[in-house]
């Protein structure tokens, strides 16, 4: 059973992980909103180049390819927000983790710059591919109801807008408060569990365990997690993930 006094620890931890994620997540959202506004001006621009042509309907490869010129002017800007905030959270999680203090080991680390590299490659690919996807559900809605150059141009720019500020879920402020959340968590996570992992390097046994806020918003992939229990470091969890937070944006 565990006792009141570990109930109070796991909880001030708990509290000092929320405040250190919150510190490195505000400058990313910020960072985030202001490249799906550019985002969105892009795909202004590029839409009004089908403005005289629109009556006929706009194409798959047409939607590809202005959604691709706006990808390309932000995808580099978009790596290297998220890989300075994934940097900072990967330090603080290895400091939370208390080996770096025993075992040389921090951002510059060849383990830790590889990660931080990949990630935040593979992030930006996943963020541009749910713009993709949103758009042109939404463009193939337009072409389906008919609607008019216009009204779909201003419903295209009013989703991007809503990337940035708008309320996808009451308890997300924005896909740009998503991600930067999202990507504070992972590198916190990451940095934990890295540093936490060279200890199996030195004979020890360690493991790790999900825990959930125990909601009704609390997925039932991430209740399985839960119940999995503690498990060893090197594995996954049953959703096929190292550790928490199981969504981006």
């Amino acid at each position: 059973m565990i006792s009141a006094a570990d109930r109070l620890l796991e909880a001030a931890k708990a509290l000092k992980r929320e405040r250190v994620l919150k510190r490195h997540a505000g400058p990313l959202e910020k960072r985030m909103q202001a490249i799906f506004r550019k985002q969105k001006r892009l795909a202004a621009a590029g839409l009004q180049r089908f403005s005289s042509m629109f009556a006929e309907a706009m194409s798959a490869t047409e939607v590809a390819v202005m959604l691709a010129r706006a990808e390309a002017e932000t995808a580099e800007e978009m790596r290297v927000a998220i890989q300075a905030t994934s940097s900072k959270a990967f330090s603080s999680g290895i400091e939370a983790s208390g080996v770096g203090s025993v075992i040389s080991f921090n951002v510059a680390h060849p383990l830790a710059v590889g990660w931080l590299e990949e990630h935040a490659a593979e992030m930006v690919t996943k963020i541009n591919e749910t713009t993709r996807s949103t758009i042109a559900g939404l463009v193939t809605r337009a072409t389906e109801e008919g609607w008019s150059y216009g009204k779909t141009a201003r419903e295209i720019t009013a989703r991007y807008e809503e990337f940035a500020v708008g309320k996808p879920q009451h308890h997300i402020r924005s896909r740009a408060h998503l991600v930067a959340v999202t990507e504070a968590a992972n590198g916190y996570e990451e940095g934990q569990r890295r540093s936490m992992g060279l200890l199996t390097d030195r004979g020890l046994s360690v493991e790790m365990a999900w825990e959930t806020v125990g909601d009704d918003l609390v997925s039932d992939g991430c209740m399985e997690n839960e119940g999995a229990g503690w498990i060893p470091i090197d594995d996954t969890f049953p959703s096929g993930d190292a550790h928490p937070p199981r969504f981006s944006g």
